[in-house]
């Protein structure tokens, strides 16, 4: 079943390095009661569900959280190479255009867009803020120039209720849970967490690959997955699970 380690060993972002690039609210969108997450950890979980796949480039990455889109787009310009399309879903139909705009962000285009705006707003007030955050376009560019431009689309949909999502062979799926706010969500018979991987299974690709991102009290199982590894880092408690063959679960 896999066991929790006692804190998390970097195995591929091994170099603690300078992500404020990736701040929210300098050049990525800022979502207003959405919150970031870890970069060199985002890194790091997406590098560990990839070593389980058999495929390694051209992944379609799906993370059904998603708020602002924060997580994914630290994915696609990092490692946009190995990535054809990012999806991601929200039950919170007022985060989904900043999501949009942040994915919109991997493309020479969005991003032009907005270091346009960053230059109207650094001649307006003249804000060390806003010279620091045009810096980090040309830095995010460096990625684009490196990774190419990824695709991405982001669309309202509530993962608990009983319903899958309109996607299908999806890789890798990436989610970090709303700690503490479980209990509200619009859920089935099932619990919230049961009911999300139970959708989740119906959209993944053979062997992709899911990670979970919780409070190390959440329980993350599902009878149609096997538990690959799981990990603790600092207050959260990362599963990694795959789901196991349709024709057994059958019967």
């Amino acid at each position: 079943m896999g066991r929790v380690e006692a804190n998390m060993q970097f195995t591929y972002e091994t170099v603690k390095r300078d992500f404020s690039d990736f701040a929210s609210g300098r050049v990525l969108y800022n979502a207003p009661g959405s919150t970031g997450f870890p970069i060199r950890l985002t890194s790091e979980i997406f590098q560990i569900s990839r070593s389980y796949l058999q495929k390694q480039t051209q992944l379609t990455v799906y993370d059904p959280c998603c708020g602002g889109a924060h997580l994914l787009t630290a994915i696609g310009f990092l490692h946009g190479d190995s990535i054809q399309t990012l999806y991601g879903s929200d039950s919170n139909k007022t985060i989904i255009e900043t999501g949009q705009s942040n994915l919109h962000l991997l493309t020479y285009e969005g991003l032009a867009q907005r270091k346009r705006k960053l230059e109207k707003d650094f001649k307006l007030y003249n804000k060390s803020a806003h010279a620091e955050a045009l810096k980090s376009a040309d830095r995010l560019k460096s990625y684009l120039d490196k990774t190419g431009e990824v695709q991405g689309e982001i669309f309202q949909f509530n993962i608990a209720v009983k319903e899958v999502p309109k996607l299908k062979e999806v890789q890798i799926v990436i989610a970090d849970l709303p700690y503490g706010e479980l209990v509200s969500w619009d859920s089935n018979a099932l619990s919230p967490v049961e009911q999300m991987l139970q959708n989740l299974y119906g959209v993944l690709a053979t062997n992709g690959v899911v990670a979970i991102v919780s409070d190390k009290s959440t329980l993350i199982e599902h009878t149609s997955f096997r538990r690959l590894k799981v990990v603790k880092h600092g207050k959260r408690k990362v599963t990694f699970l795959q789901p196991i063959d349709r024709h057994m679960v059958q019967n």
